[in-house]
């Protein structure tokens, strides 16, 4: 592993060719520690930057998954009532439709 530590760039400007003091290639990483979660950077890909999670961690992890899964559940059913509502309203617009030429037909 290398000593160098994480190179850092305008991630803008990160052609995908860049090296490292080391000579490797840096890559884009995402950050997982909790001073600096999801934070993008561009590092050495010989540089382990996050330690092993803590199993406080661990927890909030899980706890995190949880939740993702109840979002994801309201998510789907929010889809499928947002789908009941469309047919819905395609019905009425066609059932309107269907007034407008009755009326039409009986102004003649």
């Amino acid at each position: 592993m290398s000593s160098s530590s994480s190179y850092t760039t305008n991630l803008s400007q990160y052609d995908g060719d860049e090296r490292c003091r080391c000579g490797q290639r840096v890559v884009m990483q995402t950050s997982l520690t909790v001073k600096n979660p999801g934070r993008r950077f561009l590092g050495c890909i010989n540089y382990k930057i996050d330690p092993e999670t803590c199993p406080r961690g661990l927890e909030y992890a899980k706890v995190m998954q949880v939740k993702k899964e109840e979002l994801d559940k309201q998510v789907q059913e929010l889809k499928m009532r947002t789908e009941r509502l469309e047919r819905r309203r395609q019905i009425v617009e066609e059932e309107n439709d269907a007034l407008v030429v009755k009326l039409a037909n009986f102004l003649k």
